[in-house]
């Protein structure tokens, strides 16, 4: 286990209680799902859980390759289509602009504008390229969305479940001791060495409760198993059980997912001053049968890859097909 300083005592945050496995489609509120059915949500998904995107530019990060065209390769049904148009950035990226078409007025639910980027793998390299499509799009890039594939921290998940962080913990953000003084968490860009009030800060940054609440929405609206949690990031590929589990103790019972990403795009998120979302799909198990977590990843990172990129299906309001792919 790790030390008590790095146990950390969760703050009342945003999103449902530790643990809350949900059920395919189903989302937080018995009570708001029957309201969404009296008002007549339509399969574009619209309803209450959808207010929270309407009008929004979204910037949806991805780390991976795998992760990039599983969105681009969407395809989905019905009269609702995405053309993709391409244009290169500062810092040589691409930035994916997603043209949505209907024949009748868009869907509340919707996004105006879904900005899509691939960063590379790691806090900096996600940073780097957050930064350089804000300051690239032309648009007020309302919401940072961090999805892709991350390692279950859970023995309850299973690849392609969803976590929807309700709060980021940056795990390798520690200022570091010797016996018999404890290794303690410090917030991301800050320095707490001789701070008296320290024992009392919160190292973990919480994500707004209404967009944690839209991402339950979408999840359901995709009909995908989510559950929300605390979401553990750093410059770490971690693939040992027995460090997945000293992970999951810097907040016992919450800690739900590693990923490598989040722990950088949050900081860029507070520092333009954008909402922040992340959405981790599990590819690898707590503990796989044959204990190998590096083959979890590799037998499953792309099965959960398309999981995943069914999320951007529903911000589109596409249900599963018709996804028109152009370049420019």
């Amino acid at each position: 286990p790790l030390p008590m300083s790095l146990q950390h005592r969760r703050r009342p945050g945003p999103g449902p209680g530790p643990g809350r496995s949900l059920k395919p489609g189903r989302s937080r509120s018995g009570e708001a799902e029957e309201r969404e059915a009296e008002e007549g949500e339509g399969a574009d998904g619209e309803g209450d859980d959808g207010k929270a995107a309407a009008g929004r530019a979204l910037l949806i990060v991805v780390a991976m390759d795998v992760e990039l065209q599983a969105i681009l390769a969407l395809e989905g049904e019905g009269r609702r289509r995405i053309r993709w148009a391409r244009q290169t950035i500062a810092g040589g990226y691409t930035l994916y602009r997603a043209c949505l078409t209907t024949p009748r007025a868009s869907s509340s639910s919707s996004p105006s504008s879904l900005l899509l980027i691939q960063s590379d793998i790691g806090c900096v390299r996600s940073a780097m390229a957050a930064q350089a499509a804000i300051l690239a799009s032309g648009v007020r890039v309302d919401t940072v969305v961090s999805l892709g594939v991350g390692g279950a921290l859970s023995a309850r998940l299973n690849p392609g479940d969803h976590v929807i962080a309700s709060r980021i913990v940056k795990h390798d953000c520690v200022c570091s001791n010797d016996p018999p003084k404890e290794t303690e968490l410090m917030a991301p860009g800050k320095l707490w060495v001789s701070d008296p009030d320290r024992k009392s800060k919160d190292p973990g940054i919480n994500i707004a409760p209404e967009l944690v609440e839209w991402a339950e929405g979408l999840c359901a609206r995709a009909g995908v198993d989510f559950i929300t949690g605390t979401l553990i990031s750093g410059d770490e590929f971690v693939a040992s059980v027995r460090r997945k589990k000293e992970l999951a103790g810097i907040e016992p019972g919450v800690a739900m997912v590693v990923d490598m990403e989040a722990g950088g795009l949050v900081q860029v998120a507070q520092k333009y001053s954008v909402g922040f979302l992340a959405v981790r799909t599990i590819a690898d198990r707590l503990e796989p049968e044959a204990g190998d977590v590096e083959r979890d990843y590799l037998d499953f990172k792309e099965p959960a890859a398309d999981a995943a990129a069914a999320l951007v299906a529903a911000m589109a309001g596409i249900t599963t097909s018709t996804v028109q792919q152009t370049g420019s």
